[in-house]
């Protein structure tokens, strides 16, 4: 089974007083769920990419997330 590769950008410093934000683009372009869960905390969310692949997660708590992707034909990816 063939991974996504995933590019993800993480905010250098809070974006403002709510938080940080997650943005990332996945390669090859397609259309997926992407979702966001907290791994010391709980935290859960999730988004669809469009078939131009780009995902936004605003106003994180800092901390330690795991990324899922899942796109049908391939399967599911975590970081």
């Amino acid at each position: 089974m063939r991974l996504l590769i995933l590019l993800a950008f993480l905010a250098a410093g809070p974006v403002w007083a709510g938080g940080y934000e997650l943005a990332g683009r996945l390669v090859p372009e397609v259309e997926a769920s992407v979702a966001l869960h907290g791994a010391t905390t709980p935290y859960e969310n999730a988004t669809l990419t469009g078939a131009h692949g780009r995902f936004h997660f605003r106003k994180l708590a800092p901390g330690t997330y795991t990324l899922a992707v899942f796109e049908p034909e391939r399967g599911e990816a975590r970081q």
